[in-house]
């Protein structure tokens, strides 16, 4: 019994011990398991690429940081800094944006794994497990990539605030005042002219042309002016050979020849000759001489001469701008010379005194002269536009430009030499680039409107080529010249935010929404993506109207295939032309076919409201098209409605009435009620002639003179014994015998015409026959109650 009890209580000791060893063994090798997994799940994130990478970028931002704590930063190295700061921000942006894909994927393959359950199999729960240690590491790496998102707005926000301080600082800056450069270079007038003489001097540059550069320079200004002699000559040759219009393009083009022709010679040698100085005399002098400067300038000077003669005082037969006349012409070439020579001038003599260290106040002082002459030269030029226009609109631009030409000039006088040179400097080159592209503008609508019409010899050849006729419009031609017009402006647009030096992060936001789009509400805009798919499609409806001419014109006329059918090939392909074209853009623009689906069932709600009697005349303009029960030039009666078709569209067919009057009749009414096609499948017809005669005539005669007159006429079917003349007796009327001719013709388009011939010739052979065509006769008897007198009878 001891013995039994004994053994008994070994067994369940040790059943005791086995089983809390195993809880302890099991705790304790999940713990580790569980230590391995953190740890080989930080060594992953250590060592895999996107720690890797974050890495680097955390290094790069300490560093800007390190340099950006520096006391003095140089403004060349902040606008490095910043744009380094640029792309780091957009490196984060965009590992953020791929681990939160990441995240998403990992969350979507967990759900699809769904919920744990107690009993599932050791593959699902070790991808189970794989999946959540991939995700807490990508989370741990996201909340990284956020904090450093932050840190790096936080450094671009102090870069911007530095630029900010610097510009203002540069802006507000102020100089010292004019008087008090003039006072000093009086005080020390002697020696500044001293050492301004001396430079001139030992700089003037004639000591470095040898004897070979001086008959280099003396044959390229003789070779070129001979040159520029003979293009002139051919020019001039080649513009009195043609006639000019009077649009703006061939004003320009005209105006351009002609100044041409007269600054050839002038543009040649200066161009020539400051390439040569450059490249062979003055190219290892320093500090450039004189002669260089005059050199290098020339050609700009001359170019400037070029372009004032070209706008104002052309020796055209007309003017480029209409508003300027021989009067006002002049006076503003004159004003623009004296500018454009005064801006060489100074250039010459600033950049001589500029190379002279010694001179720095001089160099001042001369700036500001230099400065004040050109602005008030330019305010002289301005209030000469007002001899030109001067409606409401011009006043108020040239009150504008007044105003900052003002403000520039009391700005410049006060010191703030910085903050007028920036007003300048953008206003005026905002002014003159809107200048530019307003004329290219114009020059573009010219030329579309010019090739629409077809008014030169080439305009003629394209609508030629397209098969158009005067009135028709070449295909396309609208959106292509929208889209151009559409680039002209967006193109000034940005050119404008590089002129006001917008920060970058404005631009690259503008470049970002302009090529990448923005999402209004859940709907992606892609401008750029937009304005391609316009250009394609304006491309792919024009090569389609090429398509259609050629078609109809060259090839399909050479088949054998009846005109119906040709017309049918021609309608068709202009319509398909036009559903690849409009797929092609919606596929570039970035549309989704897996929303026709949506689409079609808002459509179907559409038509079942208000739009089937549109879908109904769609699909009756289709069986037109296939079906073929009418075509172009048939003779049709709808209704009350007869005449020509002259066009079949999807939604309406365009009928022609012998009034010449124009009717527009909805494809369903074509299908859906009766038609009278006289030209369906052969255009020959039957005409019928009634005619009667006087009651006592000799029939048989009357027959055959009818028979005799049809016969004899030219357009009157006469071989066909399907299609015999008939001379029918119908009826014994009130006032004469009935009878009827009938006959065929090749063209029933012609049964009016051959109707009206037939009854000149009856009328004619009946007056020669004494053949009465009697007229209705009836009598009206009056009688009277008198007893005495009896009624009259009066016929």
């Amino acid at each position: 019994m001891y013995t039994s009890f004994s053994a008994l209580a070994t067994r369940q000791f040790a059943g005791n011990f086995q089983i809390r060893f195993s809880f302890f063994s099991g705790l304790v090798l999940y713990g580790l398991i569980f230590c391995a997994a953190v740890f080989s799940g930080n060594l992953l994130a250590q060592n895999s690429p996107q720690s890797n990478q974050l890495q680097d970028l955390e290094k790069e931002l300490a560093q800007i940081n390190d340099l950006l704590s520096k006391p003095y930063i140089a403004e060349d190295k902040l606008d490095q800094f910043r744009k380094d700061s640029i792309t780091l921000k957009s490196q984060v942006s965009l590992h953020k944006d791929e681990i939160l894909k990441s995240v998403t994927n990992i969350l979507n393959q967990l759900e699809s794994l769904g919920e744990p359950l107690t009993k599932e199999s050791a593959d699902v729960s070790r991808s189970r497990k794989e999946l959540t240690l991939q995700k807490e590491e990508l989370n741990r790496l996201l909340a990284r990539y956020r904090l450093m998102s932050i840190r790096a707005e936080e450094q671009f926000q102090k870069i911007n605030n530095l630029q900010r301080a610097m510009l203002t600082q540069r802006l507000l800056n102020k100089g010292p005042l004019i008087t008090t450069l003039l006072k000093d270079s009086l005080n020390d007038g002697e020696n500044s002219l001293k050492a301004t003489l001396e430079f001139a001097i030992n700089n003037i540059g004639a000591n470095v042309v040898t004897l070979t550069n001086l008959i280099w320079i003396a044959l390229i200004i003789i070779v070129f002016s001979i040159a520029g002699r003979w293009t002139k000559k051919f020019i001039r040759q080649w513009v009195s050979s043609r006639v000019w219009g009077n649009r703006l393009a061939d004003r320009c083009f005209e105006a351009l020849l002609v100044t041409t022709a007269r600054y050839s010679s002038y543009l040649l040698v200066t161009t020539l000759l400051a390439a040569y100085t450059y490249s062979s005399v003055f190219s290892t002098v320093r500090p450039i001489p004189f002669l260089a400067m005059v050199a290098y300038g020339l050609p700009v000077l001359t170019l400037c001469l070029f372009l004032i003669e070209l706008f104002f005082t052309p020796r055209s037969s007309t003017a480029i701008f209409k508003q300027i006349d021989s009067r006002t012409g002049p006076v503003l070439a004159r004003r623009f010379r004296l500018l454009a020579v005064a801006s060489f001038i100074g250039y010459v003599f600033l950049s001589a005194i500029y190379q002279q260290s010694q001179l720095a106040h001089a160099l001042l002082l001369a700036k500001d002269v230099y400065a004040i002459m050109l602005i008030c030269l330019i305010i002289w030029v301005v209030v000469a536009f007002s001899q030109i226009t001067n409606n409401k609109k011009s006043k108020k631009i040239r009150f504008l430009y007044l105003l900052v030409l003002a403000f520039v000039l009391v700005a410049y006088l006060g010191g703030y030499r910085n903050l007028s040179y920036i007003v300048f400097r953008v206003f005026f080159s905002i002014g003159i680039t809107y200048g530019i592209f307003l004329l290219a503008h114009k020059l573009c609508s010219d030329f579309f409107q010019a090739l629409d019409q077809g008014k030169n010899t080439w305009h003629r050849h394209v609508r030629r080529a397209f098969g158009l006729k005067a009135d028709q419009q070449i295909p396309g031609i609208t959106g292509i010249r929208a889209i151009v017009i559409i680039s002209i402006w967006l193109t000034f647009a940005y050119l404008v935010t590089k002129i006001l030096g917008l920060s970058d992060d404005i631009t690259e936001y503008i470049n970002r929404a302009a090529i990448e789009g923005f999402t209004v509400g859940s709907l992606n805009i892609n401008p750029a993506r937009i304005l391609f798919a316009g250009v394609v499609f304006a491309v792919l409806i024009t090569i389609s109207g090429w398509f259609k001419a050629r078609l109809d014109k060259k090839w399909l006329s050479r088949s054998k295939l009846e005109k119906g059918v040709r017309e049918a090939l021609i309608i068709g392909s202009g319509y398909i032309g036009i559903i690849i074209s409009v797929l092609v853009a919606l596929s570039i623009a970035g549309f989704t076919f897996t929303n026709l689906a949506i689409i079609a069932g808002a459509l179907s709600v559409g038509i079942g409201f208000g739009l089937q009697n549109i879908v109904n005349n769609f699909v009756s303009g289709l069986i037109l098209l296939f079906e073929r029960p009418i075509k172009k030039g048939d003779w049709i009666i709808v209704g009350n409605t007869e005449g020509y078709v002259k066009n079949i569209s999807i939604r309406s067919t365009q009928i022609q009435t012998f009034d010449m009057a124009d009717v527009i009749v909805p494809n369903s009414d074509l299908i859906s009620n009766q038609v009278t096609n006289w030209m369906l499948y052969d255009n020959s017809g039957r005409i019928r002639v009634p005619i009667g005669v006087a009651y006592g005539s000799d029939t048989e005669k009357v027959k055959q003179i009818l028979l005799d007159i049809a016969s004899s006429h030219e357009k009157v079917v006469k071989n066909n014994p399907d299609r015999k003349i008939r001379v029918l007796f119908m009826s014994f009327g009130d006032s004469s015998l009935n009878f009827e001719l009938r006959c065929h013709i090749a063209n029933i388009d012609e049964s009016l015409s051959t109707k009206s011939d037939i009854n000149f010739a009856i009328d004619k052979a009946f007056r020669e026959n004494n053949i009465e065509i009697p007229f209705p006769q009836r009598d009206v008897y009056i009688k009277h109650h008198s007893e005495n007198k009896p009624p009259e009878n009066k016929r």
